[in-house]
């Protein structure tokens, strides 16, 4: 059973700004997440709540998801710069 995407007003507007081919690329990546989301997490991250968010690398950029396993929903929380 694959996972639900869900991805934040803050990711969408990040995306927005991105030129059309890394968005179309990172758009494949998420649909390819969605069979195995954790297999993507590079590192996780504590968010200052002590929320645990996973980190996946997308070439220059890093992707913060949470995957809720429970509720299949593989949820792109933020994107930013990689290392910033």
């Amino acid at each position: 059973m694959s996972y639900r995407l869900l991805i934040s007003l803050e990711a969408i507007e990040y995306l927005e700004k991105l030129p059309k081919n890394i968005r179309q690329r990172m758009r494949s990546r998420f649909v390819t997440m969605l069979a195995e989301p954790g297999m993507y997490s590079d590192y996780p991250h504590y968010e200052p709540d002590n929320r645990r968010l996973e980190v996946h690398v997308f070439g220059p950029y890093a992707v913060y998801f949470w995957d809720d396993f429970a509720d299949r929903d593989l949820k792109i929380i933020r994107i930013e710069k990689a290392g910033g």
